[in-house]
């Protein structure tokens, strides 16, 4: 009796401790195309859509000022075959809708 309850018990942890290792990816960042930018992609005009289009387009902001309607993302600059450099993407909005688009 005990020992089909140590068993029952093992294969428990078994299960549970197996999907967790199945989770566990290592990302290797081969192709900096993935995440690196052409500015040419955000000379697109984006004035006049609305809060919710851009969203949609950029994703989420990390940072939202609800006090001068702004959006600030993190963009990376395609400098060469192998470098980026980081740029902050400030999109301001008037009325729900973009007023402005500032990368420094």
């Amino acid at each position: 009796m005990s020992n089909q309850i140590f068993l029952k018990i093992l294969l428990i942890i078994f299960l549970f401790s197996s999907c967790s290792v199945s989770e566990n990816k290592h990302y290797i960042l081969n192709n900096l195309n993935e995440f690196c930018f052409d500015l040419n992609k955000f000379k697109k005009n984006y004035k006049g859509m609305t809060k919710e289009q851009i969203i949609y387009i950029f994703g989420n902001p990390i940072i939202s000022d609800s006090f001068n309607d702004v959006f600030h993302y993190i963009i990376f600059e395609k400098e060469n075959k192998f470098q980026c450099h980081q740029k902050t993407l400030n999109i301001f909005f008037k009325k729900n809708k973009v007023s402005k688009l500032d990368i420094q």
